[in-house]
């Protein structure tokens, strides 16, 4: 075989793992099949924790964060990282399921990387979006208030969405690794999510 039919070899059998993979994550996201699909592989865990990284420092990028207090910055997008790994090891510890540790944090990696990323738009219009003020026209408040823009209320509306999706995918993903009730899943995903945005909210405050 030449070097460049090799290389044509090469090219296409990455294309098709990549394309295998994408399908995977996607099922993941739309809670049709769980971690399990993935395969248990550090390089594929390596690839989505660099993936969840970088799109969590693009997001403290685009509001200006990462640059005013980059230090900080960095620690809370570290300790987030390890928060989630700490919280599906506890919870397949918990559960019995120590093993299946490797393919639930690739896949919550992934999925978070990826509605972070679908995600980074809706940052980039609320930080856009500053509030204006607004003029007591018919005189029936004495104060004049601050409002967002329209295009930015809807922003906020779509990042709640994606924040709800987020938790859902989660809670999918340890139900299906724990081998737990859809609910009890949800409800781990929902407690996740709001208690790990308190803690690095509260040990990194940012932009204070």
């Amino acid at each position: 075989m030449s070097p460049a039919a090799s290389n044509d070899a090469i090219q296409g059998a990455a294309l098709a793992t990549m394309q295998v993979l994408f399908r995977a994550f996607t099922n993941i996201l739309l809670r049709r099949d769980g971690p399990d699909v993935l395969p248990a592989s550090p390089f594929l865990l390596q690839f989505a924790l660099a993936a969840y990284l970088a799109v969590s420092f693009t997001g403290l990028l685009i509001d200006g964060t990462l640059l005013r207090e980059f230090t900080t910055s960095a620690a809370a997008v570290l300790f987030d990282a390890g928060l989630l790994s700490a919280w599906i090891w506890v919870m397949l510890g918990v559960a019995g399921h120590p093993k299946r540790f490797r393919q639930s944090l690739t896949a919550a990696l992934g999925c978070g990387a990826i509605i972070g990323f679908y995600t980074l738009p809706v940052l980039f219009i609320l930080i856009a979006g500053q509030p204006v003020a607004v003029d007591d026209v018919a005189g029936t408040n004495s104060d004049p208030g601050l409002q967002l823009p329209v295009l930015s209320r809807i922003a906020v509306a779509v990042y709640v969405v994606m924040l709800a999706w987020y938790a859902a995918v989660m809670g999918h993903i340890l139900a299906a690794a724990m081998e737990i009730h859809a609910l009890a899943g949800l409800a781990l995903g929902i407690f996740y999510v709001l208690a790990s945005l308190a803690i690095v909210g509260a040990l990194f405050p940012l932009g204070t």
